[in-house]
Formats: structure tokens, C-alpha cells, sequence
């Protein structure tokens, strides 16, 4: 079996929930091809630790998001520059 490469460009970071480093998650927006999702980190009792990956299709992004693009990450998306 060959292994193929996988493109991942990140969109940019964006954050959910309240402004309390303890109680609100940080995202890393990306796609590939046609996946589309948000890496999430969190930080409790002072360590970092991936709380949850989110990804699927575009064509699935659709079915809960008008524009999944602008609403990822709880739709505060700033570029990653």
C-alpha cells in the first residue's frame, strides 16, 4: 500500500465561549480538498490538550451551516497570516 500526501492549509484561529482562558476554546481552522474543520484546544487546571477535531465535507458542513466557512470556530475565524 502507498501512502499519499495530504494538503492541509490552515484558515486562520478563532475562539469559542467566554473570555476566560479556563473556560473557553481555541481554534484552528483548516481544510483539505474538500474537508473543512477545526482543530479544538483547551486549557484546563493550566494544561493545553486537544479537546475535539471537527471535520467532514463541505457537502456535510452544508447540511447544519448556510456558509460552514463563515460560521467555523464559532463563526470568529480571524486569518492565519
Amino acid at each position: 500500500m502507498k501512502a499519499s500526501a495530504v494538503v492541509l492549509a490552515v484558515l486562520g484561529v478563532g475562539t469559542c465561549g467566554p473570555d476566560d482562558p479556563d473556560r473557553r476554546s481555541y481554534h484552528l481552522a483548516f481544510e483539505s480538498d474538500e474537508v473543512l474543520g477545526s482543530l479544538e484546544l483547551v486549557r484546563r487546571e493550566g494544561k493545553w490538550s486537544i479537546g475535539m477535531v471537527f471535520a467532514d465535507s463541505s457537502s456535510g458542513w452544508r447540511k447544519q451551516f448556510d456558509d460552514p466557512r463563515a460560521e467555523l470556530a464559532c463563526g470568529n475565524v480571524q486569518a492565519w497570516d
